[in-house]
């Protein structure tokens, strides 16, 4: 699972979620950080949350470019504004 968020209390609060629940994360704080460490990771990436308003790269854009290259890559989209 590859976690974006660029909020630090927000997304730490989600680390700490769905780590008691036992997934394993790659954390970013940012779509750019995502792409790298993506593209670095050997292994399957099986869901994308990502927050949808960052400000160096929205989330669906985010999740256009890592598409490209995982296709079939599951997203979850998050927000903090309604």
């Amino acid at each position: 699972m590859l976690l974006v968020e660029d909020n630090a209390d927000v997304r730490n609060f989600a680390l700490a979620v769905l780590d008691r629940q036992g997934y394993r994360a790659i954390v970013c704080a940012d779509g750019l950080d995502a792409l790298k460490r993506a593209e670095a990771h050997d292994g399957t990436i099986d869901l994308l949350v990502t927050d949808v308003v960052m400000l160096v790269m929205n989330g669906r854009i985010l999740a256009e470019k890592i598409g490209e290259r995982r296709p079939g890559l599951r997203v979850l989209y998050t927000s903090g504004y309604p």
